[in-house]
């Protein structure tokens, strides 16, 4: 019966431990309200000005420029990321896929989900998003391919076995 609880939680610990940047990334995600937006890319801005190596505050940011669609920033932001993080830089490779999908750009999105996955096999996120794609455009037999994949990666997935049933 509390909505904004979390998000009242979250902002207090940003005050509490200002120096953390785990508290600025769970404020971000906390966040839902369509006018919290600003407040979330804010909270992003700042978990990457106390780490500018950290993957996943990259492609938080990347998440939520593309949810406001702001495209050409999300991915340049992934290509930032990708310049300066050490480790998971797939991640953010695999987002930039994902913005190219989310604006309706499924053959880039593909093509880039593919060089990703040719690198890293074990990328279930990307393979899940890889079939979607496909089956989005109509290549069932590449989708379930796909799903093949992510099935060695996750054989007990129920959302897996679901999705090949349906094609």
């Amino acid at each position: 019966g509390e909505p904004e609880r979390a998000a009242s939680f979250a902002r207090a610990l940003t005050r509490e431990r200002p120096g953390e940047t785990r508290t600025w990334i769970m404020l971000a995600r906390v966040l839902n309200e369509p006018t919290d937006m600003p407040e979330r890319l804010a909270s992003a801005e700042r978990s990457l000005a106390l780490d500018g190596r950290l993957t996943e505050a990259w492609d938080l940011k990347a998440q939520l420029l593309t949810v406001a669609e702001r495209f050409d920033e999300a991915i340049q932001v992934c290509g930032e990321g990708a310049a300066v993080c050490s480790h998971e830089v797939y991640v953010l490779q695999g987002r930039h896929a994902w913005v190219e999908a989310r604006r309706r750009r499924f053959p880039e999105a593909v093509r880039l989900m593919r060089a990703v996955l040719a690198e890293n096999s074990s990328y279930a996120w990307g393979w899940s998003q890889l079939a979607e794609w496909l089956t989005e455009q109509k290549a069932l037999a590449d989708a379930a391919a796909a799903l093949e994949q992510l099935l060695r990666l996750r054989p007990h997935d129920p959302w897996v076995n679901r999705q090949l049933g349906f094609l």
